[in-house]
């Protein structure tokens, strides 16, 4: 007996509604899951990856702020040495992890430098790194030999003019915010310095205490006990204000340059294409633990200024950043061998 089309057009009314009613349930039992697995981040430990050897200023800070960050999160915070190739390695072994926020990159203002004269670290700032936050920025110390006939930045340039090919300075390699901060110096000053790249801040240091170059640039607090010591003297500090481990000690700007001011800084940065509730989560985490009030007193005690910005303002900076460096390049010629 065949059923009423009346019937069969309602039960079939019924078959949908009871189906749509089941995958408006189950579309409904998916939400928590998926807004549980964000508010989760993270749920297991973060690496960070260094692209510096052990023992230095980035090393020591970025243990110091993981440690703290950590806590916060309540997950383990590893940092891994990936030194090698100026920053190259470490660039390579952030891009070759997955973008979910669980491998951040802790670099350096060189990463600027870098991208200035290297593609492919003007590529790595463009289109494959996210800025999360500035950690810390300072001055640079501009310091010589105590042979050296000047104790300042205006008789250090008279000095430099009179004998073009006497004064050398050392820095911690090609391209490094070092070396572009000295030839930026050069710019400003008309001092006639000739460049001599190290591996790095120890064997610049004993080159210009052996006097085998006659100058020296690195962080205040790196150069501080030398200067403490009498091994070296004090030319100018690269900032806009005076350093407070050294307050006799003037800027380059009021030393008759007053545009002067470069600083390097530090920062975080994760790769491009990670979820934003992710990126907001470390940010928010990052600035919390850098404005502590305990780290905020370490930081300045080793002569930095402790940021924890926004990712706009991060990323603004580093924009002027390579306006300034692309300038000093085209002034000073400087290429990449």
């Amino acid at each position: 007996m065949h059923q009423p089309i009346t019937s069969r057009r309602s039960s079939l009314a019924r078959l949908a509604l009871l189906s749509g009613l089941a995958l408006a349930a189950g579309l409904t039992a998916l939400l928590p899951v998926t807004a549980s697995a964000q508010a989760a981040f993270p749920s297991r430990p973060i690496t960070i990856v260094l692209p510096y050897p052990p023992g230095g200023s980035a090393d020591t800070i970025s243990r110091l702020v993981g440690d703290r960050l950590g806590a916060a999160l309540g997950q383990p915070v590893i940092v891994q040495n990936r030194a090698g190739g100026s920053s190259a390695v470490g660039l390579n072994a952030v891009n070759a992890a997955p973008a979910d926020g669980y491998t951040l990159f802790f670099a350096a203002s060189t990463l600027t430098t870098q991208a200035a004269v290297n593609r492919v670290f003007a590529t790595a700032l463009d289109k494959q790194l996210l800025p999360l936050s500035e950690v810390v920025r300072g001055p640079f110390l501009i310091a010589a030999n105590t042979a050296v006939q000047a104790n300042g930045v205006k008789e250090l340039v008279e000095f430099s003019k009179q004998n073009p090919n006497a004064l050398n300075y050392g820095s911690t390699g090609i391209a490094s915010s070092v070396h572009f901060t000295v030839e930026a110096f050069k710019s400003a000053t008309g001092a006639r310095l000739t460049h001599v790249p190290f591996s790095g801040s120890a064997p610049a240091l004993n080159a210009a205490l052996a006097n085998q170059v006659q100058l020296v640039t690195d962080p205040v607090f790196l150069l501080k006990p030398q200067i403490e010591q009498g091994k070296l003297k004090a030319i100018a500090v690269t900032g806009a204000t005076r350093s407070p481990l050294l307050p006799n000690v003037p800027t380059v700007a009021e030393s008759g340059y007053p545009d002067f001011d470069l600083r390097f800084w530090m920062g975080f940065f994760i790769r491009e294409g990670t979820p934003e509730p992710v990126v907001q989560k470390l940010n928010a985490a990052l600035s919390a633990v850098i404005q502590e009030p305990e780290m905020n007193k370490r930081l300045a005690g080793m002569g930095f200024e402790p940021v924890g910005n926004t990712q706009r303002e991060f990323q603004a900076r580093i924009r002027n950043e390579l306006a300034t460096w692309a300038k000093v390049v085209r002034e000073n010629n400087l290429t990449v061998e």
